[in-house]
């Protein structure tokens, strides 16, 4: 298919609000494998109310991001990682493998043919792969069907500049230790939107989780980072360990790798119970807290007058 000229990107954008105008796309079946991989012009799908993905939560995603260099140049970061992740989540439902050679070659088509939607950094080009199956059967039964899908949109700081205020889920947990949430998929973001619109409403940008054992996990969006006192009256910055109940972010993974190296900080991964971190906002042990991801890092600093102090529900 010959593909039209790009259209200008919109002036004015928010996360999600304008989608680029090309998407790729490739089908897939157990008998036949994959098929040609196709850019196209954006178009919606069509369902079967029996479909595996809408009756049975069959869908797999990731978010990963192309930015713009002060020269021009179009840059990834770390996408290999992404698709990693991407394609673990996939497998988890049992959907097919697909190379990765072949997903940065079309992934590089598609982002030359929506290149004129990258905005100038710190904004970027959101790149959202999603992986379901068409296939309608009201039996639970794996999928034979499959649809690898991609589209980008422009995008900025999901926060802002300023610090972000967060809301305690201290009596509701998110996802299971041992359970799906270490994994990309749509159905874990389901959840927490009763919450995050409770927090919003309040004036809070996120929510901050806890598994079902009662240990802290992550926002809805982001990776938690934080710098209190612990229980021995130590300095330190610790962010919460996998245990598959905690997304493992790729920000996340990079400042962990770098703060590995920097032997002036005190620094671990680590199970914090959310009542210990209850306490430690009331006795103002918490100094820091940082909330990082693709689209956003931001940090509060817990000092003077902004301390973090919280009667069970809020940071």
């Amino acid at each position: 298919m010959t593909l039209k000229e790009p259209a200008p990107m919109p002036k004015e954008f928010s996360f999600g609000s304008h989608v680029a105008e090309h998407m790729l796309e490739v089908h897939w079946n157990d008998k036949d494998g994959w098929a040609a991989p196709e850019i196209l012009p954006i178009h919606n799908f069509s369902f079967s109310p029996f479909s595996k993905s809408l009756r049975f939560g069959l869908s797999s995603s990731d978010g990963f991001a192309a930015y713009k260099s002060a020269q021009g140049e179009v840059l990834l970061f770390r996408p290999h990682y992404n698709f990693k992740r991407f394609i673990n989540s996939s497998r988890e439902l049992f959907f097919p493998k697909f190379e990765y050679k072949d997903f940065i070659k079309c992934l590089g088509k598609l982002i030359k043919a929506n290149e004129t939607w990258i905005p100038e950094f710190p904004a970027g080009l959101f790149i959202k792969p999603l992986m379901f199956t068409e296939e309608a059967s009201l039996t639970p039964s794996l999928p034979s069907k499959a649809v690898l899908t991609i589209i980008t949109f422009p995008f900025k700081p999901m926060h802002g500049s300023g610090p972000i205020k967060l809301m305690l889920a201290f009596d509701e947990a998110k996802n299971a230790t041992g359970g799906s949430g270490g994994h990309y998929l749509p159905a874990n973001y389901a959840y927490g939107m009763r919450y995050l619109q409770t927090a919003l409403n309040s004036g809070y940008q996120d929510v901050l989780w806890m598994d079902s054992e009662g240990y802290v996990t992550e926002t809805n969006t982001s990776n938690f980072f934080m710098q209190w006192a612990n229980a021995k009256g130590e300095t330190e910055l610790v962010t919460p360990s996998l245990r598959g109940s905690v997304l493992p972010g790729v920000t996340r993974d990079t400042l962990i790798i770098l703060l590995s190296k920097n032997k002036n900080v005190n620094f671990k991964t680590a199970l914090i119970p959310m009542k210990e971190l209850i306490k430690a906002g009331s006795e103002k042990r918490v100094f820091n807290y940082i909330i990082i991801g693709l689209r956003s890092l931001h940090l509060r600093n817990c000092s003077g007058d902004s301390a973090c102090e919280f009667d069970k529900e809020r940071i």
